[in-house]
């Protein structure tokens, strides 16, 4: 993963959306 300075907003929504399918998958389980 490269964070990029430009966007930052990008970033954070893909460690939100990495972070809530961590969730879904031990919620699941």
């Amino acid at each position: 993963m490269e964070p990029t300075p430009e966007e930052p907003k990008d970033v954070i929504v893909l460690g939100a959306i990495k972070k809530g399918i961590k969730n879904l998958k031990r919620y699941k389980m």
